[in-house]
């Protein structure tokens, strides 16, 4: 009994060690790793009564829920751009950017652990929770859930992440369609107006027209986070991505101007932030054995 501190401070540095390295802490893996083996009892699942009989017709073994969870500290701001002879600012905050894409990836690598800890090899339904906490200065907060199957079908040697229904999972299989994997990405643009800007609250003269500076902004962050989820799935080999959900914020804030040639320390930059969050399904669809229809039975009285 007396050794019981010790060995739970031995494994907290040890779990700690592992999160470091983007892994899961030791309870987390043992924990999944007896489900595998048959000795955690029954499995649990978020999904619903029709998603279950439909994954069981399909040959979906159900396994578990997972989670993958990331906290992550947004470091110095760096402002990627062009900087305006008349004081105008374009372009990407590249850190905050990171940070959501570093958390992200975390996250998802930790819950696809999870899912072939406990025997898995795809995980369906994942659903991505995200928030910004001032206690971490401006950090950001990831955490994945899903449930973990074994899909008879599946021809990658990965985890396939998915954040589709069970029944649009069922859908593609039924059209010999694979998803491969979760793609995603996070962009962050900000942008100030010039002096000289057409519009701008010193020079309040001009009639009514669109602000194009901002109007810019909103597209390139777009395209940057497009760009991305792209380029991964083109990692993974897939044909195309679908149920692709873009989320975005956009509103006037100030930054640190520390990043912005000439700027005095400490001193502030007040302009529009554009953010970005694009998710999606990568998918696989050529030379992919189709999967057995459920069988339909209708009763009549």
């Amino acid at each position: 009994m007396g050794e019981t501190p010790e060995i739970d401070e031995r494994e907290q540095e040890v779990s700690l060690q592992r999160i470091e390295k983007g892994e899961l802490p030791l309870a987390a893996e043992r924990r999944m790793s007896s489900l595998r083996d048959g000795a955690g009892g029954g499995f649990t699942s978020d999904l619903s009564v029709a998603e279950f009989a439909l994954g069981h017709e399909l040959g979906l073994e159900v396994l578990s829920q997972v989670m993958g969870s990331c906290i992550f500290q947004v470091g110095w701001q760096y402002l990627a751009g062009g900087y305006g002879w008349d004081g105008s600012i374009f372009g990407e905050v590249t850190t905050l950017s990171e940070a959501w894409n570093e958390a992200r990836s975390r996250a998802l690598h930790r819950m696809a652990q999870e899912a072939s800890l406990a025997g898995g090899n795809a995980v369906v339904g994942v659903d991505l929770q995200q928030g910004e906490h001032d206690w971490a200065e401006g950090g950001v907060e990831l955490m994945v859930m899903g449930t973990a199957v074994r899909d008879p079908h599946a021809t990658g040697k990965w985890v396939a992440l998915t954040d589709l229904s069970v029944q649009d999972y069922w859908k593609l299989r039924r059209a010999g369609i694979e998803p491969v994997g979760l793609v995603f990405s996070s962009a962050c643009f900000f942008i100030r107006r010039g002096m000289m800007a057409a519009g701008n609250q010193w020079f309040n003269f001009a009639a009514n027209e669109e602000i194009r500076e901002f109007t810019q902004g909103v597209y390139a962050a777009r395209e940057t986070a497009l760009g991305r989820v792209t380029a991964q799935a083109r990692e993974l080999r897939a044909d195309g991505v679908v149920g692709v959900n873009i989320e975005h914020s956009i509103g006037m804030q100030e930054m640190n101007a520390g990043a912005i040639p000439g700027s005095l320390v400490g001193e502030k930059a007040r302009g529009l932030v554009v953010m970005l969050h694009v998710t999606g399904t990568a998918i696989r669809g050529a030379n992919h054995t189709k999967a057995p229809l459920p069988d339909l039975q209708i009763e009549m009285n």
